[in-house]
């Protein structure tokens, strides 16, 4: 009569440890799924790196520059990946079909500078730029709908930059440069183009890196200052130097002029 209670009171202790387990695994797996939501969550939040994206409206297309690197090809959109966030100089020029009246003629066309400035690049965005008309349209969205960065805004830049050479005319004028043997023949290139066509301080530095001694370089820097279209961004051409004593020859050369 004594072993019922005895096997009751097992059983019960059976059943117990059965639903403890049950609930020591159902929080091993809730603590495992906040950790994965977790991971995720602070993988996107350190993910600060953005996305460029420059494009045309109708037939037209767009070619660009940023942070001074070289032009692409035209196109109907130029993409920008993993791009730090801060602030970048942007250059777009727009290659739109010519026009008589109201008739466009594809075979014939006409480039324009519709930015050249720099623009803020936003943390762990996709910052669109859309060029229409004269202006560049720029849109910036968040790329994690958590992200800690609010940058739901959008901005309009609606002035009108005046151009210097046209992407296709700048390449000429380096194909032009390279062909030639010997700096004296490079510079005497440089020095004719900067004398006779208005350049960005970009379009300046890389003329310059295309000399190999830093007193050409000084001597087209000083040239090429009077047909220089965006002085506020003149110090770009002290990267071309290899010698301090080059920037401060510079330097003093503008505060004479």
């Amino acid at each position: 009569m004594q072993q019922k209670p005895l096997k009751r009171a097992l059983a019960r202790h059976l059943k117990m440890c059965g639903h403890a387990t049950i609930k020591t695994n159902f929080m091993k797996k809730f603590i495992a799924g906040l950790a994965l939501q977790l991971t995720v969550g602070i993988a996107g939040a350190f993910n600060h790196q953005s996305e460029l994206t420059i494009s045309a409206t109708g037939r037209n297309q767009v070619s660009v520059s940023l942070d001074n690197s070289p032009f692409g090809s035209y196109g109907t959109a130029v993409d920008v990946s993993d791009l730090e966030p801060g602030y970048h100089f942007l250059v777009v020029y727009k290659r739109e079909p010519l026009r008589a009246g109201h008739k466009p003629y594809y075979d014939k066309f006409i480039e324009k500078v519709v930015y050249n400035g720099y623009i803020e690049i936003p943390v762990a965005s996709r910052v669109t730029g859309i060029a229409n008309y004269d202006r560049l349209d720029i849109s910036i969205q968040p790329m994690y709908a958590n992200h800690f960065y609010n940058n739901n805004r959008y901005d309009n830049v609606s002035m009108v930059i005046p151009a210097g050479m046209s992407p296709a005319a700048f390449a000429e004028l380096k194909n032009v440069i390279a062909n030639r043997w010997f700096d004296s023949g490079k510079l005497q290139v440089a020095m004719q183009a900067v004398a006779a066509n208005p350049v960005t301080s970009a379009q300046l530095t890389e003329l310059m890196q295309m000399l190999s001694f830093d007193s050409g370089r000084l001597e087209l820097a000083k040239a090429g200052y009077a047909s220089v279209i965006d002085r506020q961004n003149f110090f770009l051409v002290n990267n071309a130097f290899s010698f301090e004593s080059s920037i401060d020859e510079l330097q003093r050369f503008i505060r004479n002029s």
